[in-house]
């Protein structure tokens, strides 16, 4: 289930606190999967974009 069924069914559905703590913990899971990725991007292009600059000195 996507984030944003999530929350909708949070806003729209959440009736009791089981329920509310269950939609808060797949939210946090559905959080803690895009940081992955995220933090998983965060070196390749820090090294891309260093190429790059080098290579525009090489260039001038």
């Amino acid at each position: 289930m996507v984030f944003l069924e999530i929350l909708n069914r949070f806003l729209e559905e959440s009736d009791n606190w089981d329920s509310i703590g269950d939609d808060f913990a797949d939210m946090l899971s559905n959080v803690e999967h895009i940081s992955w990725h995220i933090d998983s991007l965060k070196k390749p292009l820090e090294i891309l974009a260093q190429y790059s600059y080098s290579e525009s000195k090489n260039t001038e």
